[in-house]
This record gives structure tokens, C-alpha cells and sequence, in this order.
């Protein structure tokens, strides 16, 4: 939950409780009381297991095209491949 207050300050953590005046959260660092009037506003995060999913399918498609990108410069052996931000190139010559 993201709480944001009358003074501009936002918390962004878990609901501990609920209190007959305030809020309680518990932030990655501390656990604080947000009173009622405070509040100005209540958010709920959309991270869900669904965005971790399309950020996994990304990654793995950009490591295919980079595998088919390698195979496509005829490069054999994976030592004579570098790859930089996901896309391969030819590692330059020993000299």
C-alpha cells in the first residue's frame, strides 16, 4: 500500500492494523502510525506475479535472438562470443 499524507510524506509498506484513529504500516524500514486525519490518500500496488512473468518472458526472448543472432555470424564456439546488453557480437582477435 502506498499512503500518502497531508504533509506530502508517502509510505509505501503493508498494513499491520487498523486502529479506531490511525493506521499502522510497516515500511521496509520501520513500522509507523499514519492518524486518519492525515491521510490523504490510499494506493494499492499492482505488482503482481503477472509482471514478474512478462519480465521473465522478455529477458528470455532477448537471449534467443541473441543465440540466434550468434549462430547467425557462424560463430561456433561460445568463448569467441561476447555479449553486451543482450546482443551478441564477435569478441575482438587475441593478438
Amino acid at each position: 500500500m502506498l499512503i500518502t499524507t497531508d504533509s506530502g510524506d508517502e509510505l509505501n509498506g503493508r498494513i499491520r492494523e487498523l486502529t479506531a484513529d490511525a493506521l499502522i504500516i510497516i515500511t521496509r524500514r520501520e513500522q509507523a502510525t499514519v492518524p486518519f486525519a492525515e491521510i490523504v490518500r490510499i494506493a494499492h500496488s499492482r505488482d503482481t506475479s503477472a509482471n514478474g512473468a512478462k519480465i521473465g518472458f522478455g529477458v528470455g526472448a532477448l537471449l534467443a535472438i541473441a543465440a540466434l543472432a550468434a549462430e547467425d555470424l557462424g560463430c561456433d564456439q561460445p568463448e569467441s562470443m561476447a555479449f553486451f546488453g543482450g546482443v551478441a557480437t564477435p569478441a575482438p582477435a587475441a593478438t
